[in-house]
C-alpha cells in the first residue's frame, strides 16, 4: 500500500484503520480513525496500525483513538516493523497512546505530542497483548534511534513505561514529557534495557529534583546513559553519563547534539545498525 490515505475508520476488533501480518505500508497518512468495541476489551489495541508482520515506512500516523492500548500503533509480532515514521496526537484509554509494542522493532521515528492515557503515553513496552494470533504472545522487542519528546500524562512514564525484560531502547532521546501528577516524566522502568539514551528536560510532580522527574525506576538496565542528575542506585548501572546534551534547539523541536554535547563519544557502540535518526552512518568518534 503506497501514498494513501485512511481517515475516519472504526474498527471493532483489533485495531481502528488497518492490520497488518505482511506486506508494506509505505508514504501514507493514517488519521481520525478509532476503535469502537466495547472499552479496555484485548481487541481494541491498536487504533492507527495493529502490525503483527511487514513493514510500515515514512507514514504519518496521527489522532488516532483506541479504548484500550497502542492509540497510533501497536507492534505484536516478531517481524513487525516500523521505520521513519511521525507518530502524534493519538490517545488511548490504557497504555501507550503513540505506540504499544510487545513484539517487533520499531525505528528511527518521531512519538511526539501524544496524549490522554494513564501510562507510556509515548511509547508502552509490555507483555504479550490477548489472544491475538500466536504471534501475539511476549518476545524481543527493540526501540531504536527515535525521539521520544512532548508526551503528557497523568501518571507516570510519559515518554516511555517499560514492564518488560525482552524490551531493549538503543540510542533514543527522550525529552520534554510530562507527567501531571507523578515522577517519571520520561521513564518509568521496571524491567528491559535503556543503552545509549539521553533522558533529560523532562517534568513530573517532583519539585525539587530533576532526576525524580526524568526517571522512576525499580529495576531493570541502564547503560551508557546520558542524565542531568545522577541516576539512583535501582536496578544495573553501567558506564552512565551525568551533563548536558547541549540540543541544538529543544525548544523548536531539535535534538542533534551541538557541539559540546557531554553525548558525544560516550555511547556503546552498536553493531546492529549503521544509520542514526537523520540517516548519518554510526558509530562515528572514538565510542
Amino acid at each position: 500500500i503506497d501514498s494513501c490515505i485512511v481517515r475516519n475508520s472504526s474498527g471493532k476488533a483489533w485495531g481502528g484503520a488497518v492490520g497488518m501480518t505482511g506486506g508494506t505500508l509505505v508514504n501514507s497518512l493514517i488519521c481520525d480513525n478509532k476503535y469502537s468495541g466495547a472499552a479496555n476489551s484485548n481487541a481494541g489495541m491498536g487504533g492507527g496500525v495493529t502490525v503483527v508482520g511487514g513493514i510500515v515506512s515514512n507514514c504519518v500516523i496521527r489522532n488516532n483513538v483506541i479504548r484500550h492500548s497502542g492509540g497510533g500503533v501497536l507492534l505484536c509480532g516478531p517481524t513487525a516493523h516500523v521505520v521513519d515514521c511521525v507518530i502524534t496526537n493519538n490517545s488511548a484509554a490504557n497504555n501507550g497512546s503513540g505506540v504499544y509494542i510487545s513484539r517487533g522493532l520499531i525505528e528511527r521515528c518521531r512519538i511526539a505530542g501524544n496524549a490522554s492515557g494513564p501510562n507510556g503515553v509515548g511509547i508502552a513496552a509490555g507483555g504479550k497483548v490477548g489472544a491475538y494470533p500466536t504471534e501475539g504472545s511476549a518476545g524481543a522487542c527493540t526501540v531504536r534511534n527515535c525521539i521520544i519528546d512532548r508526551n503528557m500524562n497523568v501518571n507516570t512514564g510519559a515518554g516511555v513505561y517499560l514492564t518488560t525484560a525482552n524490551c531493549t531502547f538503543e540510542n533514543c532521546t527522550i525529552a520534554d514529557n510530562v507527567s501531571t501528577s507523578a515522577e517519571g516524566g520520561g521513564v518509568y522502568q521496571t524491567a528491559g534495557k535503556l543503552v545509549n539514551c539521553i533522558v533529560v528536560r523532562n517534568g513530573g510532580s517532583n519539585p525539587t529534583s530533576q532526576i525524580a522527574n526524568d526517571l522512576s525506576r525499580t529495576g531493570g538496565t541502564m547503560q551508557n546513559c546520558l542524565t542531568t542528575e545522577a541516576i539512583p542506585a535501582k536496578g544495573t548501572l553501567t558506564d552512565n553519563e551525568v551533563g548536558d546534551p547541549d540540543f541544538k534547539d529543544a525548544p523548536g523541536g531539535d535534538y542533534r547534539l551541538s557541539g559540546n554535547s557531554a553525548a558525544i563519544d560516550k555511547g556503546l557502540a552498536v553493531e546492529t545498525f549503521s544509520n542514526d535518526f537523520a540517516r548519518v552512518e554510526r558509530p562515528q568518534g572514538e565510542a
